[in-house]
């Protein structure tokens, strides 16, 4: 039950509880506040960590866990919580000491319930955590009765759960009954007549019986009966006796306790139960094998024959104690099974006697098979039971076992079949072993028989049948004793060892011709060890006593020894060699000591008899000449074979595996051409050669350390190697390709040199240690590791630089690859330290086996940390996915599709030609030519060639906000997806490139592709994006196959003129319509024959339709849409004669058809039925989301204003029956066939009569804010009633309704520009604002505050512009919609970003969020993990939730949704509950900024490039400084070393080697270089030690390169250095483009901050006025982000006042045509830009440029600018091309936005023009 504490906090508190569980931990500790109160920041990050890690399980209360306590509370952490209490310093005197030694639970209680202040009194009164729990009485002694009232009843028991002691089994423990158990889950495995049996999952931090488990599951046994009982006594006193014995074979108790008057027990947990494992198709682990059945039954036996003659001493026991025992209740459930044994448990019905006591006791109800015959009479009445009882059942057992080694689960329950019959009573039936005589069934018997008979390899099997029919006796007297079963079982055991060991040798002896030398001498060595074994068992068969002599020898078990003996023969490879030469000594002498200990365990004569059989064995062999000193102690060298010999054998097979592992790319002849360090130097003298003459010489001698250090390792091997070739060529060879591999790029060139320098600091001196190795022998096995580390980092670095186009992702691939260089060196430096100490043989192995794992383990983990960082960066960037479009046009009805396509000659010269002009392919067509399914067709021809990549995009009208920029990240993320290095390429890219910079997004795409190899972009539907950014994304593809030889792109689209003029020249093209005509034919007929199987047509009509149909694909004129439109009308109609009415005459053209569509719609089904398609066709053109068929039906049910509405859905929605062919289901979702449909419907031709979007727009609007309104989305809604809402289909509507009523309203108001709103849209948000008004919000809304205070700013969203005309008119109308519009755009539970925008308000002004978290949760309580599996014919079921087939059934088949209202998630949803969380994990930023008060310690970043970055640039610090002696650094390389002193920041390394060498900066191009990269990567101390010398003039375009380079770095050290620094210079406009364009609003700041305090005079600024409003900048500020940049600009630093009317008014144009922005469009005219300003007649005006761009941008600037006044006839008068004669200019109602304006306002030219004319004059 949850506790009472946790219903007594304020509102405000619930609130943040609330929050807390659906954010992620990282964005838990960034929330600011936790209440309306002053809350300190240490403090409030104490709190909520405390709040987010809780253990929160199902059952009982939360508690917090100890070592998240401890991690939580530091001293760190609590000295900063100290420091912010309320108290006198005196107070704080070693407090923070205190509470971390003595009080961090009491404190971490108090914080929590805000009463961190009080610690000072229970310090002063003693009461920390010791003294807890508090008595009341206590407690009013340090604070007031009623807070001690709260901390003794509820508060402290969450932060003082019970931790489970030391050696409880020795103690039964009482447990007060408000104490929280420290269970994490408790799942029911069991129960019983008197007892349940739960797994319980413990807090590991809450228990001492694993301290090293990361997992603690126990099993716990509860007794049915409360209180102290007989039963519970006897069991208590039986387990821990029993306990004494720590027999492997008995369960252990690990403590037993009372709680709330329950008697448990804790037991360890096992795999299974005997019952499981005999059900099992596979075998259980070590069971896989027949030897482990009889060791186990050995066991279960000694188990038994233990407790049935319990005998204890004081000595091994610590009690003495003789008893006689029972267990009574052995069967399968209560046999546990281990890896590789049975264990005895439950001893609930079992007793310890007195030794001289009888067995004899009643017998106890058991309904079990293995009952015992005397338990009951003739009647079933019970009798008595013994010992022997538990014999009889174990014989059962036997039987069954037995069973299933030889034949499987099958076979088990193939017995229990044949066994099922009468009993006693013939009545009762069962599978009982005796038969009502008492007597074993016959069926038991000639089981057996068979099993006997059956079983195809005679061992010993039939000795554990007769053995188990030996048991089952019908007279208890008869039957062997439980000792007796055991040593039988044991001798059997022995044998079974025996056999396989032997059987093991042979297979492993007999693969030594075909192996390599190594391996044939190890196999030498275990021939010596199968020889001593053969004589061993020999001597165990010399006399009958010898086994049971051996056996009763406990100390140590031989088939304990013969099982690790097996373990090491297992691991030996029976057809290849495995392993090198470590682990091959290292097994060999694992096998080699087993063997001797098992001679060990011989007595005395039978030890010397074997001796002499050993001495005869070696006289008569080879053996002789590797006998060891002892016969029976293996020597260290066993066999005598050359150690050197082997272990060069291993340093040659390892550069054999090195060679093999290498690419086809690396140059391996050149590199086995180099064998010694002088070939190395005299490379390396060629390179410095090179350098020299290009005066770009850099620091070689850093790698000398490595050469020497290597050298010293060359000279430790050639005893070992004998001069290998091939081992010297791969150590100095190697080397020296990597140098002269980097060399042609200084950067990665200068970074090897580094990594093989911090190599060559950590190898050790060899020749310093070569005393090591000639002292042990065995410290040269270190050697071999050595050469695997190096050759490791060889093998990376050769493969990386040999790739073709390192070069282009050098800089993205480098982290990656230093980062394995840097693991590599940390093994090297663990062998260092190993070499130092004495160590064996088997701590190199151990070595080894760690360095292997180590690696493995690095790479995966690098992998999955890299996968994360892109995840969280595709997450935040949301690039469109086109893999279901792609499924889709995978259907049956294309499958013909485009084979006349990958047979023209055009195609396959554009797929192998490598010229320029033919790489890419344009194919045109008319509209519904069949364009996309073609691109789907060419997509999977091309992702069948070899060797290559291929990304796809299907632009359609549908994704509003697609862009150039969104198309290309699509590409990206397609290209990088599953391959780890080109993920690498994108995460180590900037975000900022990425987001908003197309060319910058381009050249990724471009590094991409050069790294990929050969590549493949498809594009559809290139003309459905706007002209603007269609026009964008073409020049980028340009640009790109310029670039990028291996990159071949095909372009999908109409021939639209502006894409013409961009592709004709540049590309090859194919007209689709002009020969898709079979194509159209072949899916005709299969749509004709598809439809005469669905309607069961009659062979004669079939005939017919055949006839009416053929002319169709004629007709077509190659427009696939055409013919699908005909064939969709056509299976729809089920009235034959309409049906050829309707054929007969077939369509002319796509409008015809559609015309025929929309005419049906009107005629069929009433006027209701026309009015709902209607409304529902204008939902599907005007939202810009698409939306569901579940959706849809349940907003069409919604009666607007109707707050009580219950919905009772039916049967669900047929869209495409309603709304005939027009449209189709697409995902789901409800989508017009193609674009043509909604510019057909939408056209004003057809008048308002069929649609107004306008009005479509509103109508969906107020359903959406009336459904949340409706009483299912109250508040106060239990969690009983959210389940009930949820399973009758109320939220069907939720996701459209919640994300989206708030763009449909934006959209209308947009839509209706200054005209007042319609009444119906304002009281339906009033109705919003009175019944989902948030608790902690402003209620006076109609008082202005300071909402909306920054209208017009920068800050001001797009969306924000289309309210601000009712700021006046509709005051609250405006505010609501501000507050929606600020909480939508800078919330992090809204956005899933964290973001900077700290002004905005991200509390939801209304509960929608807080509800939609409600039926989330309800979603996820309510279903299972993968309920798609219930719906599916051949699936699992779903069996943990009834009411998943409804829920999918009313909310389709995706029903986890993403948290997140504006993440694309929240409404798509995912069909797995994993995939979902996966998704919301990677909306988290947890890579933070560690620098104390710094803004991204609470924000983060995506990637650790990102970290890496942000923290150079913002914090800088001073590293320490390099020491060196500058007069030994010759003239030439004083650039080089300057350049990585200037990386590091190094400032006074730099002065002194400039006060060292006065001429290091003579040269112009010297300094110039250095003073770029200082910018880039330095700080503004060293820009001033780089100052030019002598008073050299400041050059003014070096000066603005410098700017550009600081900012390219992000640089603000040098940014605010340099604009401080002037001197005369003047930037240009590239300066200031690239500052506008870089999403850096830290350089914006200090570029605005310095600019506008410069004190610059009017006409300085007037020189600058011109380059503000320029060409370049406005362009640079075409993102939002840029537009926002360099509005701040304008506003701070006065260019824009100070400017003249002409300037003003060019740059007004500039915006227009460039940008379309009407914030930046608004200051330019109010500060006096002319709009109608145009130079000459030639010129055209503002409006006649936003009018050049069909786009909605475009459209929404010219009513901007028509509402301003802009003329509409001051057109263009006079135009001249390429110097020709005079023409007539264009009408700006003739441009192609103009024409088109219909589309994005639902407005013709005209129309818009008189409307804002009447606007204005109104």
């Amino acid at each position: 039950m949850t506790p009472s504490w946790l219903n007594l906090r304020s509102s405000q508190e619930r609130f943040h509880s609330r929050t807390a569980t659906i954010m992620p931990q990282s964005v838990n500790s960034c929330v600011s506040t936790l209440t309306g109160q002053t809350q300190k920041r240490c403090i409030g990050i104490l709190w909520r960590q405390i709040h987010h890690s809780r253990v929160n399980p199902d059952f009982g209360g939360y508690f917090l866990p100890t070592n998240t306590l401890h991690e939580i509370f530091t001293l760190t952490a609590i000295k900063g919580a100290v420091e912010e209490l309320k108290c006198g310093p005196e107070d704080r005197i070693k407090l923070a000491d205190t509470i971390y030694r003595e009080g961090r639970r009491v404190f971490a209680m108090l914080i929590y319930n805000e009463w961190q202040d009080l610690i000072i009194e229970f310090r002063k009164h003693g009461a920390l955590d010791s003294r807890f729990p508090l008595s009341e009485d206590f407690a009013v002694t340090i604070v007031e009765p009623m807070i001690a009232q709260r901390i003794v009843q509820d508060f402290q028991w969450p932060f003082f759960p019970y931790t489970f002691p030391e050696n409880m089994w020795d103690n039964h423990q009482h447990i007060e009954k408000k104490i929280i158990l420290p269970f994490i889950s408790i799942e029911q495995v069991g129960f019983g007549a008197f007892s349940v049996v739960d797994k319980v999952t413990i807090s590991p931090s809450q228990q001492n019986f694993d301290k090293d488990a990361n997992v603690v599951q126990v099993v716990r046994k509860r007794l049915k009966e409360k209180g102290r009982t007989e039963e519970s006594v006897r069991e208590t006193k039986c387990l821990r006796l029993l306990g004494r014995l720590q027999h492997p074979n008995i369960i252990p108790l690990w403590g037993s306790y009372t709680y709330q008057d329950e008697q448990n027990f804790l037991f360890p947990y096992a795999d299974m139960d005997l019952n499981s494992f005999l059900k099992a198709e596979t075998r259980h682990q070590d069971f896989q094998w027949d030897f482990t059945f009889y060791s186990a039954l050995t066991g279960l036996a000694s188990a038994l024959a233990e407790t049935h003659n319990l005998k204890l001493n004081q000595a091994d026991h610590d009690v003495d104690f003789e008893a006689i025992g029972y267990h009574h209740d052995l069967g399968p459930p209560n046999i546990l099974v281990s890896s590789d044994t049975f264990i005895l448990a439950d001893f609930g019905l079992g007793n310890l006697k007195q030794a001289g006591d009888s067995s004899q006791t009643p017998a106890k109800p058991n309904n079990g098979d293995y009952v015992a015959p005397e338990n009951t009479d003739r009647k079933e009445n019970l009798q008595t039971a013994n010992r022997a009882t538990d014999v009889w059942a174990f014989g059962c057992l036997l039987a069954e076992v037995v069973t299933y080694m030889l034949t499987g689960t099958v076979g088990v329950k193939e017995f229990r079949e044949k066994r099922f019959t009468s009993g006693r009573l013939p009545r009762w039936t069962g599978s009982s072993f005796y038969q009502p005589d008492g007597y074993v069934k016959q069926e038991v018997g000639d089981w057996m028989e068979v099993l006997k008979r059956n079983n195809p390899h005679p061992d010993l099997a039939p000795q554990l049948i007769n053995l188990a029919l030996d048991v089952l006796q019908p007279d208890p007297r008869n039957r062997p004793d439980m000792g007796t079963i055991h040593r039988r079982l044991e001798l059997l055991s022995m044998k079974k060892h025996i056999e396989v060991v032997q059987d093991k040798f042979r297979r492993v002896g007999g693969v030594g011709e075909k192996s390599a030398p190594l391996f044939k001498r190890h196999l030498e060595s275990l021939r010596y060890a199968q020889e001593r074994f053969e004589i061993w068992v020999n001597a165990l068969t010399l006399g009958d006593n010898s086994v049971s002599i051996c056996v009763e020898n406990k100390s140590k078990s031989p088939v304990k020894i013969m099982k690790k003996l097996l373990q090491a023969l297992r691991e030996e490879p029976e057809g290849q060699q495995l392993g090198g030469g470590s682990a091959l000594r290292s097994r060999e002498r694992l096998v080699v000591q087993s063997v001797e200990d098992l001679w060990n365990l011989l007595p005395g004569g039978h030890l010397q008899l074997a001796e002499n059989e050993w001495q005869k064995k070696c006289s008569d062999s080879e053996l002789v000449q590797q006998t060891p000193s002892s016969p029976h102690v293996p020597s260290a060298d066993l066999p005598a074979a050359n150690p050197l010999n082997s272990l060069k054998f291993e340093f040659e097979e390892e550069a054999r595996k090195f060679k093999g592992s290498l690419d086809d790319v690396v140059p391996l002849d050149e590199i086995l051409k180099i064998t010694s360090v002088e070939s190395v130097y005299d490379i390396t003298d060629k390179i410095q050669a090179e350098q020299g003459k290009s005066s770009k010489l850099r620091n070689l001698r850093k790698i000398k350390i490595y050469l020497e250090r290597l050298s010293g390792y060359v000279g430790a091997i050639n005893g070992i190697i004998h001069e290998s070739h091939d081992v010297l060529a791969l150590l100095w060879g190697s080397i020296a390709m990597l140098l002269q591999l980097a060399e042609p790029l200084d950067r990665a060139y200068d970074s090897l040199v580094g990594a093989v320098a911090e190599v060559g600091q950590i190898l050790p001196d060899f020749q310093l240690s070569a005393s090591v190795f000639n002292q042990n022998g065995e410290a040269k096995e270190i050697l071999i590791l050595f050469f695997k580390d190096l050759l490791n980092f060889y093998g990376q670095a050769l493969n990386f630089f040999s790739r073709p186009n390192w070069m282009r992702v050098f800089d993205s691939l480098w982290p990656k690859q230093y980062a394995y260089y840097l693991e590599v060196a940390s093994h090297i430096r663990r062998l260092t330290r190993l070499m130092r100490t004495e160590v064996r043989i088997g701590d190199f192995q151990q070595e080894d086996e760690f360095r292997k794992k180590a690696l493995e383990n690095f790479k995966t983990q690098k992998s999955e940390s890299r996968e994360q960082e892109y995840h969280r960066l595709m997450t935040s960037f949301s690039p469109c996915r086109y893999d279901a479009t792609l499924y889709r046009l995978r259907g049956p009805h294309y499958t013909e599709t485009g084979g006349w396509l990958f047979e023209d000659e055009t195609f396959t010269q554009w797929l192998t030609s490598p010229q320029e002009g033919t790489r890419i392919l344009w194919l045109k067509g008319i509209p519904g030519s069949g364009k996309t399914v073609l691109c789907g067709a060419t997509i999977n021809q091309l992702r069948g060639i070899k060797g290559t990549k291929t990304a796809f995009t299907f632009l359609t009208y549908q994704e509003a906000k697609t862009s150039a920029l969104s198309t290309i990240h699509s590409l990206i993320f397609q290209l990088a997806e599953r391959d780890q290095d080109l993920m690498a390429i994108v995460c180590e890219s900037m975000d900022n490139d990425l987001r908003s910079d197309l060319s910058a997004a381009g050249d990724i795409l471009s590094s991409l592709v050069h790294y990929a190899g050969p590549v493949n972009l498809v594009i559809d539907g290139v003309d459905e994006i706007s002209e603007e950014e269609r026009s964008r994304l073409v020049t980028e593809l340009l640009r790109l196959a310029e670039g990028c030889g291996t990159l071949r792109i095909i372009l999908s689209s109409r021939p639209e003129a502006d894409l013409t003029r961009l592709l004709d020249d540049r590309s090859v093209a194919i007209h689709i319509h002009d020969h898709n005509e079979g194509s159209i034919r072949n899916y005709v007929l299969q749509r004709i024959e598809s439809y005469f199987r669905n309607k069961d047509i009659f062979p004669k009509t079939q005939v017919e339709i055949r006839s009416l149909l053929t002319p169709l694909a004629s007709r077509a004129e190659g427009m696939f849409l055409y013919a699908r439109l005909v064939m969709d009308m056509a299976t729809d109609i089920q009235d034959l004669s309409e049906l050829k009415k309707e054929l007969t005459v077939l369509p002319e053209s796509l409008d015809v058809a559609y015309h025929r569509i929309i005419t049906r719609l009107g005629n069929h089904g009433g006027k209701r039925k026309a009015e709902k398609a209607r409304r529902l066709l204008g939902w599907v053109a005007c939202s810009a989301a698409p939306i569901t068929v579940e959706e849809a039906h349940q907003a069409l049910a919604v009666t607007p204003g109707n707050r009580d509405q219950v919905f009772n859905m039916v049967a669900k929605l047929n869209a495409v029956e309603l709304l005939g062919p027009i449209v189709e289901i697409v995902d789901n979702h409800i989508r017009f066939v193609h674009f043509t449909a909604k510019e057909y419907i939408s056209s004003p031709h057809l008048g308002a009569q069929l649609i107004d979007t306008t009005w479509a727009t509103l109508d969906l609007a107020t359903r959406c804010i009336t459904y949340l309104c409706q009483r299912h989305h109250d508040t106060d809604l239990s969690s009983e009633e959210l389940s009930e809402n949820l399973t009758t289909g109320q939220y069907c509507f939720h996701a459209f309704a919640a994300r989206m009523w708030f763009e449909l309203v934006c959209q209308y108001l947009q839509s209706i520009g200054a005209t007042d709103p319609s009444a119906d849209l304002v009281k339906s948000i009033e109705m919003l604002w009175d019944h989902r008004k948030a608790q902690n919000l402003d209620n006076n809304m109609g008082v202005e505050s300071d909402v909306g205070s920054d209208v017009g700013s920068e800050n001001e969203s797009d969306s924000e512009a289309f309210f601000r005309p009712f700021k006046e008119k509709q005051p609250l109308l405006y505010q609501v919609l501000y507050r929606v519009s600020r909480f939508r755009d800078s919330s992090f539970l809204s956005t899933g970003q964290a973001n900077q925008a700290s002004n905005k308000d991200t509390h939801d002004p209304f509960s929608i969020s807080d509800t939609s978290q409600h039926i989330r949760r309800a979603f996820d309580n309510a279903i299972c993990d993968s309920p798609k599996a219930g719906l599916e014919p051949d699936g699992d079921q779903c069996e943990c939730h009834d009411n998943c087939i409804d829920i999918l059934y009313y909310y389709g088949p995706r029903p986890f949704k993403c948290g997140f209202l504006r993440c694309k998630s929240w409404r798509s949803g995912y069909q797995q509950r994993a995939l979902r969380d996966k998704h919301e994990r990677s909306h988290d930023r947890p890579l933070k900024c560690h620098i104390a008060g710094c803004q991204y310690e609470q924000i983060g970043f995506l990637s650790e490039k990102m970290r890496e970055n942000h923290l150079k640039q913002a914090h800088r610090s001073n590293p320490a400084q390099l020491t060196f002696n500058a007069s030994n650094i010759a003239g030439r390389e004083l650039e080089a070393v300057l350049s990585d002193m200037i990386r590091e920041d190094q400032a006074e390394a730099v002065q002194e080697v400039l006060s060292t060498s006065p001429d290091a900066l003579a040269s112009d191009e010297t300094l110039d270089r250095l003073q770029l990269l200082a910018s880039l990567t330095s700080s503004s101390d060293m820009l001033k030690l780089l100052k030019a010398p002598g008073g050299r003039e400041a050059k003014r375009w070096h000066w603005s390169k410098c700017l550009e380079e600081s900012i390219k770095g992000r640089n603000m050290s040098t940014l605010r250095y340099l604009l401080s620094e002037q001197n005369g210079c003047t930037m240009d406009a590239t300066v200031i483009s690239e500052l506008i364009s870089s999403d850096w609003p830290e350089g914006v700041g200090i570029f605005c901050e310095i600019e506008s305090g410069s004190g610059k005079k009017k006409e300085e600024l007037g020189e600058l006025h011109g380059l503000f409003g320029s060409t370049k900048v406005i362009q640079a500020a075409s993102d939002p982000a840029g537009e926002n940049y360099l509005h701040d600009i304008w506003r701070t630093c006065r260019f824009i006042p100070s400017s003249d009317t002409t300037t003003l008014s060019q740059a007004l144009k500039n915006v227009a045509d460039f940008t379309t922005s009407i914030t930046l469009a608004t200051y330019l005219l109010d500060h006096g830009a002319n709009i109608n300003y145009k130079r000459t007649d030639y010129c055209k005006t503002a409006l006649q440029l936003a009018a050049r761009r069909n786009s909605e941008r475009g459209a929404q600037m010219i009513r901007f600018l028509l509402l301003k006044g802009a003329d509409p006839e001051a057109d263009q008068r006079l135009t001249r091309s390429n110097g020709g004669p005079q023409r007539q200019g264009k009408r700006i109602r003739d441009e192609p936005g103009a024409m088109g304006i219909h589309q994005w306002l639902g407005k013709t030219w005209d129309e818009l023009v008189e409307e804002t004319k009447s606007i204005r004059g109104g």
